[in-house]
């Protein structure tokens, strides 16, 4: 018998505390922490926090390590496209907020919460240093999911608080990122391809077949969830990895896990795809059109962060949400915005792939993680990127963070590289 979800709750400020600890050798630690802090929702579940505004002070503090190491990045990251694309797609979201239609509408609905994913990216920028920083990134990344997938998929295994929809029950957590059922599916697939590789970066036999639970926990959790867009996300990922590499198409534990999963649940995956339909699809796509109306009527920089629904509601009639990524980031943060979005978005993905193409590999070797590390990423983005075309997640941390680790990737890549030349 699995343990309920809210017996876990205690894991979270003692995770959190141990994060911090491990920050005293290690700085990636301090951010991830924060992270953990803030998805979580340690101060939901434990008011005490508030009340001492432990997430302000942990947040300021955080701020100034990023300022003080700032001011000595190395050269190559300074000049590197990732990072300077990045810095004009912050002058495009400031500039965007400059016009917002409401300042403090923008800010309780974007503004707060990008400037903590802006904290945990910028962090994840100055404090990782070498491989072993990359991973403490990447396996509290899939912790922090692990932990959070929980809940919903306790729920879907023994069938308890579902939440009912026409089409049947959905079963998503409480509250945060994983509280509807599209998020959670879209963040399912986000983890997936990271998970799936995430075996290959360790030795110890033991470790490698427990690194298998945080796959088989996602892929269960995205089928609880109801999504269609999920069931979408998880047949374009396959494709990726059979054109990407076909190799890891052939590995056993690969078969078995997601063989498995389907032979259990391939009956409720299929009524999920039966319900997809075209008008669905129009809908979102329509409000991608909606998104540039509000730019050709003279909203420049956009109708500012988190701004689209009041937008909406002026301009056609009704409030609602963009559910399409790509109309959400040019309504709310105009041309700027989505020009410097799409050239951060294009040096990403071609580091990642330069990398993966660059860094040759053997599916029995874990030496090679940066070959698995960077295809993972690189399809969790493409994953991301099409069933955004259902879902706004424009503001997520998943793009900023995964830039980040794209650079460092490419970092140690050139450096690998340097060190062969010259032996």
């Amino acid at each position: 018998m699995l343990p309920h979800p809210d017996s876990l709750r205690i894991l979270g400020p003692i995770v959190c505390f141990i994060y911090i600890l491990l920050g005293m050798k290690r700085s990636a630690f301090l951010f991830m922490g924060f992270m953990i802090f803030y998805y979580w929702k340690v101060s939901y579940h434990f008011p005490i926090f508030i009340s001492i505004k432990a997430q302000l002070i942990y947040g300021c503090i955080l701020l100034i390590i990023i300022i003080l190491k700032l001011t000595s990045l190395d050269q190559d990251i300074k000049t590197h496209p990732i990072f300077r694309t990045f810095l004009y797609f912050l002058i495009a979201y400031s500039l965007s907020f400059l016009f917002a239609w409401d300042y403090l509408f923008s800010w309780e609905n974007s503004v707060y919460h990008f400037l903590i994913v802006l904290i945990i990216a910028m962090g994840v920028l100055v404090s990782v240093k070498d491989e072993a920083d990359i991973k403490i990134v990447i396996f509290s990344i899939v912790f922090m999911y692990l932990y959070l997938a929980y809940e919903p998929m306790y729920r879907f295994l023994f069938k308890t608080s579902g939440n009912v929809h026409l089409y049947g029950d959905v079963f998503v957590a409480d509250l945060g990122i994983l509280s509807g059922h599209v998020s959670l599916a879209n963040n399912m697939n986000q983890m997936i391809p990271i998970a799936i590789f995430l075996p290959f970066l360790i030795d110890n036999k033991i470790f490698k077949i427990v690194s298998i639970i945080p796959l088989l926990v996602f892929l269960i959790t995205l089928i609880g969830s109801n999504s269609r867009g999920g069931v979408v996300g998880l047949l374009f990922l396959f494709l990726c990895l059979i054109f990407f590499s076909s190799k890891i198409t052939s590995s056993k534990w690969i078969f078995v896990v997601i063989g498995g999963v389907f032979l259990v649940f391939g009956g409720l995956l299929m009524d999920t795809f039966s319900r997809i339909n075209p008008d669905s699809a129009e809908g979102r796509l329509i409000r991608l059109v909606h998104g540039i109306e509000m730019v050709r009527k003279g909203n420049f920089f956009g109708v500012g962060p988190g701004c689209y629904i009041l937008a909406s509601g002026k301009y056609f009639g009704h409030r609602m949400m963009s559910h399409n990524m790509y109309g959400q980031l040019v309504g709310d943060l105009g041309v700027p915005g989505a020009i410097t979005w799409f050239i951060f978005m294009y040096n990403v993905l071609r580091s990642l792939n330069e990398s993966r193409k660059n860094i040759k590999y053997d599916l029995n070797d874990s030496k090679y993680c940066y070959h698995y590390l960077a295809l993972g990423l690189m399809l969790s983005l493409l994953v991301r990127m099409l069933i955004g075309l259902g879902a706004h997640s424009l503001y997520f941390f998943n793009w900023y963070v995964f830039g980040m680790l794209a650079l460092h990737i490419s970092r140690q890549n050139m450096a690998e590289k340097q060190i062969i030349m010259k032996r």
